[in-house]
Order: C-alpha cells, then sequence, then structure tokens
C-alpha cells in the first residue's frame, strides 16, 4: 500500500453488513483504507475521531435516515464527499439528498467497477481541488509577499518582511532568514517565532553551515538540521527546514523554517522553496540598492570635496592678490590719518575721528594678514606629539572663556592612545576655533549666562581607528546648530551665521586649511536646534 493511499479513507455506512464489508473490502483491494459502519450514530461517532474523503451512506438505516446522517456528517466535515446509496430511488429523495450536500446519489447493488468508478472519479475531483487550491494559495502568497516587499528597499527591511510573511503565507512555527557575509559565514538577519539567542545558535548550527556549501544546496533540495530550543527547563530538539536564498548572480544565504508538525508536504516544500526564489532575488535587488546608495553618497561626498578645494583655493588666491593690492592704499591711508591725529591736538573732535579711521584700518589690516596667511602656501614642522596634551593645552588656555559661558565640557581621551603626527601649535588652534564656535553655538540656543542651567555641553573625544592608522577627533556640542542649507558653506572663508561684528567667517576655514596639511579629512554633522559635530582624522605617528 503506498503512502498516497494511506491517506484515502472511506467509510462505509449500511446496515447490511454483509454488504457493507462486501464494498469495504473492494475498496480495499485497490489500496484504500476503508472502514464500515452499520448505523448513523456510529458513522457519526467514527467522523469525530478520525478524518474521511469519501463516504459511502444507506438512505435508510436502523437508528436515523441516511438524510439526517448526511445533514449532520457535512456539519462535521464540510470537505467530505457524501455518496448516497439506495435501494428505492425517487426523484424527491435524489433532489434532497443533492440539496444537502451529497456528491452523488446511485442505486444498490452497483457493480464493483462502476463503484469504484465513481471513488475513483471523487479522488480525481478532490485532488484536482487541493491543486487549484494550493495553486491559489501560492499566488496569495507571492502577492503578499510583493506587496510585502514592494515598500522594502534595505536589506533589514526585506529580510523583516520576508519572515513575517513566510510564517503568515506557509503558516510555520518560526521562521529565519540568514544571511551569507563577505567573510563566508552566516548572520541572522531577521527571525519570528523565536529567541534572539536562538537565531544566533541556528547560523553556526554544523547542519546549516554544511548545508549551505553542499551539493544538496545546489540542487535545490532542501536541508535539515536539528535545533536545540529551551522551553522553560527542558531543552526540545525541533526540525529546521533550510532552503537557499538564490539571486540572480550569487547565493545569498538560507531561511530556514521551523514547521508545526515537524515534517512537511511535497506542496509545502513547493511552496517554501518558491518563497525562497522570491525572496532571494528581492534580497539581492536590496543588498545592490544599499551598496549603491553608499556608492552614491561616497561620490557626492567627494564632488563636494573637489569643489570645496578648488573653490577655497581660487578664493586664496583672490585673497592674497587683494591684499597685496589695497594693503598699500591701507598703509598710506592709516599713515596720514595718524599724522593727523598728531597735530590736530586742540580739536578734539577731530582727534576722536581720526582715532576711530585709525582702529578700522588696524581691523582692515588684521583681516588681510589672516587671508594671507590662510592663503599663503608653507612648509609646516611636523613631529609627533601626544594629542591629549594639545587637547589639555586647549582646555587650560579656554579655562576662562568656559567658565564665563558657563559651560560643561566632557572629554574622553583613551591612555593607550599612539602619538599622532603634526604641528603643536596649529592643531591647538584648531580646538581653539572649534571650542569658540561651540560656546558661540551654546550662547546663541540659551541666554546668556543660562547655558549650564539649560545644559549647555561640549564634548570631545580622541579614538583610535580599526586600521590604527589614524585617530579620529570629534567636537559636539548642543548649541543652535548649522541649518541644512548651510552645512556645505561652514568651510568657506567669510561664510558666518554670526551677526555682524561677531566674527570674520575665517574660524573654519582655517582648520580646514590646518587639517589638511595634515593630511586628514574633516565633516560637520548638525541638526538644526539641537546639536551639532565636528570630525577630524590625523596621521598616527610612525
Amino acid at each position: 500500500m503506498t503512502d498516497l493511499a494511506q491517506q484515502k479513507r472511506v467509510l462505509v455506512v449500511d446496515d447490511d453488513l454483509y454488504l457493507a464489508e462486501t464494498i469495504a473490502e473492494v475498496l480495499r483491494g485497490e489500496g484504500y483504507e476503508a472502514f464500515v459502519c452499520s448505523t448513523g450514530s456510529q458513522a457519526l461517532m467514527e467522523v469525530s475521531e478520525r478524518e474521511f474523503d469519501i463516504a459511502l451512506i444507506d438512505i435508510r438505516l436502523s437508528d436515523m435516515g441516511g438524510i439526517d446522517v448526511l445533514k449532520e456528517l457535512k456539519e462535521k466535515a464540510p470537505q467530505m464527499d457524501v455518496v448516497v446509496v439506495t435501494g428505492n430511488a425517487s426523484v424527491h429523495s435524489a433532489i434532497e439528498a443533492l440539496n444537502h450536500g451529497a456528491s452523488r446519489y446511485i442505486l444498490k447493488p452497483t457493480p464493483p467497477h462502476e463503484l469504484l468508478s465513481i471513488v475513483r472519479d471523487l479522488f480525481d475531483r478532490r485532488e484536482l481541488l487541493r491543486r487549484s487550491s494550493l495553486y491559489l494559495r501560492r499566488l496569495e502568497a507571492q502577492m503578499k509577499l510583493s506587496q510585502a516587499l514592494a515598500t522594502a528597499l534595505l536589506p533589514e527591511e526585506v529580510a523583516r518582511a520576508a519572515v513575517d510573511a513566510t510564517r503568515v503565507v506557509a503558516d510555520v512555527q518560526a521562521c529565519v532568514l540568514l544571511l551569507l557575509g563577505e567573510d563566508k559565514t552566516l548572520k541572522p538577519l531577521a527571525w519570528s517565532g523565536i529567541s534572539d539567542e536562538m537565531a544566533v545558535v541556528l547560523a553556526s548550527n554544523e547542519d546549516v553551515v554544511r548545508y549551505i556549501w553542499s551539493q544538496q544546496a545546489k540542487e535545490q533540495t532542501p536541508g535539515m538540521a536539528a535545533l536545540k530550543m529551551k522551553k522553560s527547563r527542558q531543552k526540545t530538539v525541533c526540525p529546521v527546514a533550510l532552503f537557499r536564498l538564490r539571486g540572480r548572480t550569487s547565493d545569498l544565504g538560507l531561511l530556514g523554517v521551523i514547521i508545526r508538525c515537524g515534517s512537511f508536504e511535497s506542496h509545502e516544500e513547493d511552496l517554501l522553496f518558491a518563497i525562497a526564489n522570491f525572496v532571494g532575488v528581492a534580497l539581492e535587488r536590496a543588498i545592490f540598492y544599499e551598496r549603491l546608495e553608499k556608492a552614491y553618497s561616497e561620490l557626492k561626498k567627494a564632488q563636494r570635496e573637489m569643489v570645496r578645494t578648488e573653490k577655497m583655493s581660487a578664493i586664496g588666491r583672490l585673497a592674497s592678490g587683494l591684499a597685496h593690492e589695497i594693503g598699500t592704499p591701507l598703509n598710506i591711508i592709516s599713515g596720514r590719518a595718524e599724522y593727523l591725529y598728531e597735530i590736530a591736538k586742540e580739536d578734539q573732535n577731530m582727534r576722536q575721528g581720526l582715532k576711530v579711521i585709525v582702529e578700522q584700518i588696524d581691523r582692515i589690516s588684521s583681516l588681510f594678514r589672516q587671508l594671507l596667511d590662510f592663503s599663503r602656501e608653507h612648509t609646516t614642522e611636523m613631529a609627533p606629539m601626544d594629542l591629549r596634551k594639545v587637547v589639555m593645552g586647549t582646555l587650560s588656555l579656554m579655562d576662562s572663556n568656559l567658565r564665563k559661558a558657563d559651560v560643561s565640557v566632557f572629554v574622553d581621551m583613551p591612555e593607550a592612545l599612539p602619538l599622532v603626527r603634526g604641528n603643536f601649535n596649529q592643531l591647538q588652534q584648531v580646538f581653539i576655533n572649534l571650542l569658540m564656535n561651540s560656546v558661540d553655538a551654546i550662547n546663541a540656543k540659551f541666554k546668556k549666562g543660562e547655558a549650564k542651567r539649560h545644559g549647555g555641553k561640549i564634548a570631545i573625544s580622541l579614538s583610535l581607528n580599526h586600521g590604527g592608522d589614524e585617530v579620529k577627533v570629534s567636537v559636539w556640542d548642543n548649541g543652535i546648530g548649522i541649518k541644512d542649507e548651510d552645512i556645505d558653506k561652514v568651510f568657506e572663508p567669510f561664510f558666518t551665521t554670526k551677526g555682524v561684528g561677531a566674527g570674520t567667517g575665517l574660524g573654519l576655514s582655517v582648520v580646514y586649511g590646518i587639517i589638511s596639511d595634515h593630511g586628514g579629512k574633516i565633516e560637520v554633522e548638525s541638526k538644526w536646534g539641537e546639536e551639532t559635530r565636528v570630525s577630524f582624522t590625523l596621521k598616527v605617528a610612525k
């Protein structure tokens, strides 16, 4: 007897036991599993205990009518096909039987070959209905998955949508999506129905690792793994079915599912394969999208850096030319004003006016000296140095300014930080400029003298990168921040968001120039009204 035949059960209900057993034997001879009942009540009890595909019922039974048995059987098992058998056929009884859900209405005695033909026909019809239901279910699964994955762009989003949808459409106990990383190890990307710990354990399970590299996986054959799960104080071993996630160009990982009954039928296997293939394509698309986004972001960053460098170079050349061209007339004006100031001893109003002229010319001269320093190409003397000493020295110099502003400063500097190659004075200038900007930003956000009460903070942190060849420096504050439209302009000379007379707009330009001379990179991140972080890198001294 085949497995398929074992699943085909027929219930024969007739008060003539000899006839019922004869029919049952004919059915058994064809591989069907047949059960016999002589009364309607026995038949109802039998259907309550086990599942049947077809029932052959005599219309006249000793304890109740066949139509009444038909009604109750259809209530208990709506999917079961019921064949009403009668020796006294009538149009009325036939219509009544069919109206109450009978699949066939036949006369007895029925020749064995005709009876078998009817049973085969009903089983064929049931198989067609089952297959159409499965195909509809698979279509619904793909539709639900496509809807869930339509808005998912990142791999994590695809994985989460996939495991949630798989649990619903495939009706599995648990689902885990394992992604194959660049280091050729599996990592859980999303899971549902099991704990975080079990998802990690499954990723390193020997059966799982063996399957991902096996020929079995390449041949589209599901694998199996044994996962030991903790339930209260007991450990339960759960079988996990494994399906390969295949993209268009490469294998991406595995979809692991724990089936509720511990095993699955061929149609469930086909459904899960279809889901795995669908998810594999969506996951590959998301990975490509993430890589494209990253590449585009890096390209835009490099483009901004190139434009910024070229712009600053042009501004530097222009500033140098202007400083030389304007410097000589300014010196003449300043000299004449000082001469007039000396000879106008009796006219105090005149002296006061000339004093203002001299002060403003000095201010312009100072600004142009800064411009010349900014634009002049010069060789910076570099030496190995302890960046922590630079920071602490700067904080000591800025102590009075910071206390006056009522700003709390937090410093995070590891003891084992290596020396960097740089110029002490220039790096100190970097920290002074950044701290002054932070203080101004905090004062702009909070009323003067209320920064401490409102929590005005500056945080300086130093850390070594993963490669061990650069030290990353971060200066953060919770000041007013920088607007999105201004973030790309902060390193440009003369750009400032401060009021008139409150700044020259050269502070961050000088910082940018110093860090560039030191072979480092600098960037600014900010949220308007919340915070600003300036980060830069310095090379470790060799």
